[in-house]
């Protein structure tokens, strides 16, 4: 098993297509592995790559001759190359089969796979499904495009398009701009290079224990379970913690970040049971909390409804006790002030 030079060729084609000769240059003892994925298109190129050693710079022009052949003619100020003939099938452009790939990775990776994978027109692929049970799917996209910045374009097409975390895969690690890391972290993705995560042979594709353990780390994150009356997520409340060691802010108004001793995680409301799935817009319930947290953790009849304050103060709890799995009310009733106070920490 090996990581695959194909990865890095998408990441070096305009267009994903090019020449037989081109296409074995980039792959290199690959190429009988990568030719799988490619097939023949309906154009013959005007110029191949030198294959003098080492190259020179230019591409060699394809003249045709009236005897029906065909030469590869140097195009450098100097012509330092000598011509070569080459055969009307090696100028035949072999364009990468995208559809074949996107199913043989969400194959390897036990996807649940889509039929129609291709997303927009941004080089982004929805090739499958992550379904870790039966009421959750996470949208796994296949970028294949090279250049940073349309790389950087399909994600965020791909962000707008998800209302899930959605697991980005593309052919090899790449740095990001500021605006794409914060909607990368933002939507809670996943971002895996193909180069990492995948291994093959003559058989195919194999998953490698890098990604194993990154969906591993992915669903410990997102997943939900049952709690007995619906599924959300449990947060892995150390032993011994108390209310005043956890500590929940407001990252945004639809997510917050949970810290106790040794544990920091992040969940939308909707992880956590505070939300509409219909409407996909946060309950009362969320709002009240995120009330309470401007409050400075205090519950009082200066937000919320003074009608609903006692009610929603009792359905905030029930929820807060099953998400730590904590027995005591996480809040505590002052006389004097005639309010009540989080144990915990609340800010946004």
């Amino acid at each position: 098993m090996k990581s695959m030079t194909l990865w890095s060729a998408l990441c070096s084609l305009p267009g994903l297509a090019a020449v037989e000769s081109e296409w074995r240059m980039l792959t290199g003892d690959d190429f009988d592995t990568a030719r799988r994925f490619l097939r023949p298109g309906r154009e013959y190129a005007q110029s191949v790559p030198c294959k003098s050693i080492p190259p020179c710079r230019c591409r060699h022009g394809i003249e045709e001759y009236s005897d029906g052949t065909f030469e590869a003619v140097c195009r450098c100020e100097f012509a330092d190359c000598a011509p070569f003939e080459v055969s009307r099938e090696k100028t035949l452009i072999l364009e990468l089969d995208t559809r074949l790939l996107c199913e043989k990775v969400a194959k390897a990776m036990a996807l649940e796979i889509v039929t129609s994978p291709l997303h927009g027109d941004s080089h982004a692929y929805h090739i499958g499904n992550h379904r870790p049970n039966s009421t959750q799917k996470f949208p796994v996209y296949l970028i294949t495009l090279g250049a940073k910045a349309g790389l950087e374009k399909a994600i965020l097409e791909v962000m707008c398009g998800c209302s899930d975390p959605p697991i980005i895969l593309y052919p090899t690690d790449r740095p990001f701009s500021t605006q794409c890391r914060m909607a990368l972290e933002h939507a809670r993705a996943m971002f895996l290079p193909l180069g990492g995560v995948l291994s093959a042979d003559a058989k195919g594709f194999t998953v490698t224990d890098l990604f194993t353990r990154s969906l591993a780390r992915f669903d410990d994150e997102h997943v939900l379970v049952s709690d007995g009356k619906e599924m959300r997520c449990i947060f892995p409340t150390p032993p011994g913690t108390r209310w005043c060691d956890v500590h929940i802010h407001f990252k945004y108004t639809d997510q917050v970040v949970i810290t106790t001793p040794g544990k920091t995680r992040e969940f939308t409301c909707h992880e956590l049971g505070m939300g509409n799935t219909r409407t996909k817009k946060p309950k009362a319930i969320w709002d009240f909390l995120y009330e309470v947290a401007g409050n400075n953790g205090a519950l009082d009849y200066s937000i919320g409804n003074k009608d609903k304050n006692k009610d929603w103060k009792n359905q905030l709890s029930k929820h807060l006790r099953r998400i730590f799995d904590m027995e005591d009310d996480p809040f505590r009733y002052i006389e004097e002030q005639k309010t009540w106070k989080a144990k915990l920490d609340l800010s946004c």
